[in-house]
C-alpha cells in the first residue's frame, strides 16, 4: 500500500522559504527517495535534488511550484504550489492548472500519520489558510496520483464507474468551499468547519485533533483506499451526515455504496 495526501490551499504561503524547509526536513526523515527536482516558473527547470539548496531555489521570485521524484523509482513524489502565475492573460489557464494541484504526496511510505508528517502539515496550515486536504491508503501508485491530483482518471481504464467518479471530481477541482468527500483522514479548513453542524454521536465515533486552525478528523483506524468497502461500512452515517458540506459527488452518496458496503440487517 502507498501514502497518498493532499491539501488543498486557499492562499499562496506566508514565507515560500520556511515551507520549503518544512518540506526538506520531512523528507530527510521520512527517507523519502528523491533525486530530481521540476520547478516551474524558472529555467532549466528539471535539475538534481539537492536539500542544501532548496531553500535558496524557493526563493527564486518566478517559481511557482515544484515537482520532487526519483528518476529510477516511479512510486514517490512530491508536490507543492508556491506563487500564482502573473494575472496576465497568457497565464490564465496555466494558473488555474496550477491552483488545482494544492499540496501532494504520493509516496511508498508507512500508512500512518507520522510525527514527520505531520509536522510537515502543520507547516503547510501555518503558511496557508487552507480549505481541505485529506490522507489515505491506495494499491497503485498511479491510483494516489489520480486522487491527489485531481485530474481524471486513465482513458484506459477499464472501470467506467472509477472513471466517472474522478470525472465528477476534476469538474468540481475548484470548489474550496466543500469537501470533496469523506476520507479515512479529512483535513477540514476553518472556513468549511464553521459550516458544520455540531457531531452527533457515531459508532465508531471519529476522533478531531486540532492543526493550526484545521481540524484533523480521523474516522478510521487504517489509512485505506476511499472506496474500501469496510471503510465505507463501517462509516456509512457520518458520510450521511457530512454528505450536504461536500461536493455531492454521486458514487459517494450512500445508495451508490458497492453491495458489501451495505450495512447488515
Amino acid at each position: 500500500m502507498l501514502l497518498g495526501a493532499y491539501v488543498l490551499p486557499m492562499t499562496e504561503p506566508c514565507d515560500p522559504i520556511a515551507l520549503a524547509r518544512a518540506t526538506a526536513g520531512y523528507i530527510d526523515e521520512s527517507g523519502l527517495s528523491l533525486n530530481r527536482i521540476t520547478a516551474s516558473g524558472l529555467k532549466g527547470n528539471t535539475k538534481k535534488f539537492r536539500s542544501a539548496i532548496f531553500a535558496e531555489l524557493c526563493a527564486a521570485s518566478t517559481l511557482t511550484g515544484f515537482t520532487l521524484w526519483n528518476e529510477h523509482v516511479d512510486t514517490t513524489s512530491l508536490e507543492m504550489h508556491l506563487r500564482d502565475f502573473s494575472s496576465s492573460k497568457l497565464d490564465a489557464v496555466l494558473r488555474t492548472h496550477e491552483q488545482r494541484q494544492g499540496h501532494v504526496i504520493a509516496a511508498t511510505l508507512p500508512l500512518r500519520l507520522t510525527g514527520a508528517l505531520r509536522a510537515l502539515l502543520l507547516a503547510v496550515a501555518a503558511q496557508n489558510e487552507v480549505a481541505h486536504g485529506f490522507l489515505a491508503g491506495f494499491e497503485r501508485y498511479g491510483d494516489a496520483r489520480e486522487e491527489c491530483m485531481v485530474s481524471g482518471s486513465d482513458p484506459r481504464d477499464p472501470d467506467p464507474s472509477r472513471r466517472e467518479r474522478l470525472r465528477v471530481d476534476e469538474r468540481s477541482f475548484h470548489v474550496k468551499d466543500k469537501l470533496r468527500r469523506l476520507y479515512p483522514i479529512t483535513i477540514i479548513g476553518p472556513a468549511i468547519w464553521a459550516q458544520l453542524p455540531p457531531m452527533p454521536a457515531f459508532d465508531p465515533m471519529p476522533t478531531v485533533e486540532e492543526l493550526g486552525d484545521c481540524k484533523i478528523v480521523t474516522a478510521w483506524p487504517e489509512l485505506c483506499d476511499p472506496r474500501d468497502p469496510a471503510f465505507l461500512r463501517g462509516t456509512r452515517a457520518l458520510r450521511e451526515w457530512l454528505w450536504p458540506y461536500t461536493i455531492q459527488n454521486p458514487a459517494d452518496h450512500v445508495d451508490n455504496d458497492p453491495p458489501c458496503a451495505d450495512v447488515a440487517t
